[in-house]
């Protein structure tokens, strides 16, 4: 019997993908956690109590949870490539204007509002 050599239906590119898909989600869901990490000093530089604070958080998961069938209606009208492409250049976008921010309103809707759109992907 000989033994013939199998090519991978991937191409060899599965763990390439594997890796990339793993990328994509721990910065992805890692930025939304790490809110947590700044929560006491976005209360000491907006001089903003708990629950003020909070809404920062609650935006963001509120935001990707509301918006995920756009996402998906996005993907099937268009292509997946641009759901993926528009959510993270929503995501970008809302991060930029974050780190200008100089009231808590304005970080509530570039942090909470269009960074919370980058799952729509």
């Amino acid at each position: 019997m000989a033994h013939e050599k199998v090519s991978p239906l991937d191409g060899g590119w599965g763990w390439v993908i594997v890796g990339s898909c793993f990328m994509v989600t721990v910065c992805t869901r890692a930025v939304t956690r790490c809110v947590s990490i700044f929560f006491v000093e976005f209360q000491a530089h907006f001089g903003a109590d708990y629950s003020a604070t909070a809404w920062i958080h609650s935006l963001v998961d509120c935001t990707t949870m509301l918006c995920a069938p756009v996402g998906s209606l996005v993907g099937n009208r268009w292509s997946y490539r641009v759901a993926v492409m528009l959510g993270g250049l929503l995501s970008s976008c809302g991060l930029l204007l974050s780190s200008f921010t100089n009231s808590l309103e304005t970080l509530y809707f570039s942090m909470g509002v269009l960074t919370g759109q980058k799952h729509n992907s």
